[in-house]
């Protein structure tokens, strides 16, 4: 390739790159392929008909390798989808094998993903705090789940157990970004279909199950709290920060916090908060201070976050009598 662009030989450097493009797409590493394709814009953009022939032969391979039985086992999506979103889509999921009794993901912890079940049966369960286990649905193939903690800034209300063994394809929060700045819009379509479906807060409700064993109640005033710092440490910045009560039980709290550092707030999920606020629940105003960890971040109107704790250690429940 060198040699050629010295001796000043573009055409057959970029002939060179297209033959580089179809075989690196052939072999399936439709990655080095994009890589090299983009090498070809580079060196000569006016050259717009080999470089959409080399697009269009990524496309047709990446279309030869996409698996036809996923294809047709989720048809409803699919079908919502152009061609280009359809393998975008594709490729930005990976293939996850799973056994019995395997968690997915699990009550109370992270999980930025999304499962969609090609093979085999799992469950959702949720465990109130009471330690009473209750089974929210069956999922099978054509069933996805995650949806709740994809879209929204908590932590599992419940968890996805392998009751067989299967596989399923996972598209990682993380991938979102990328597929939003070049198929604008799958990423959209796919929140839309992900709505459309039942979530498991939704199927929670409908049973009417609550997992919290204390009742909340209306809480006014302001919270002081400031980021414990934890070993892996949080990159929340470090100092004193306030913000609005909500509703407190004698398992929790909730206040809102307003920004427009969408960032730095929805990094507290999960972190340790030391707090201080006036509880006046049964009209004698307390001052209380505790700590306790982040279950959630949700967003509202106007820079406005909602960020709800559970105490490390409960309080008292004759302070709500």
């Amino acid at each position: 390739m060198k040699s050629l662009l010295a001796a000043g030989r573009r055409a057959e450097a970029m002939d060179l790159l297209f033959e580089l493009v179809v075989i690196f797409a052939k072999m399936g590493q439709f990655e080095r392929a994009e890589m090299l394709r983009q090498k070809m814009i580079k060196l000569d953009s006016l050259a717009i008909q080999q470089i959409v022939a080399a697009a269009e032969r990524i496309e047709q391979e990446k279309n030869k390798a996409i698996d036809k039985e996923h294809m047709a086992l989720w048809k409803p999506w699919y079908t919502r989808l152009a061609p280009e979103e359809r393998s975008a889509f594709f490729f930005a999921t990976e293939p996850l094998l799973f056994s019995p009794g395997e968690s997915l993901f699990r009550q109370g912890e992270k999980n930025r993903s999304l499962f969609f079940v090609d093979r085999g049966s799992l469950q959702l369960v949720s465990v109130s705090d009471g330690g009473q286990e209750t089974l929210i649905r069956r999922l099978g193939p054509g069933t996805f789940a995650g949806e709740d903690t994809f879209y929204k800034t908590s932590v599992c209300t419940t968890s996805l157990v392998a009751l067989t063994a299967g596989t399923c394809r996972v598209l990682k929060r993380k991938k979102l970004l990328p597929l939003a700045e070049n198929v604008p819009g799958l990423a959209p379509k796919l929140q839309d279909f992900c709505l459309e479906g039942r979530s498991s807060s939704a199927v929670l409700q409908s049973k009417g199950i609550n997992r919290r064993v204390y009742k909340r109640i209306p809480a006014q005033g302001v919270i002081v709290f400031q980021v414990i710092p934890k070993e892996t440490g949080h990159t929340v910045p470090p100092g004193l920060f306030k913000g609005r009560m909500s509703d407190i039980s004698a398992g929790g709290l909730s206040f809102y916090v307003k920004t427009a550092n969408d960032k730095n707030v929805r990094q507290l999920l999960d972190a340790k908060l030391g707090m201080k606020f006036v509880l006046a629940a049964s009209g004698n105003p307390q001052p209380m201070v505790c700590k306790g960890v982040v279950t959630g971040v949700l967003s509202h109107m106007d820079n406005e976050y909602s960020v709800h704790v559970k105490f490390s250690k409960p309080l008292d429940p004759m302070l709500f009598a």
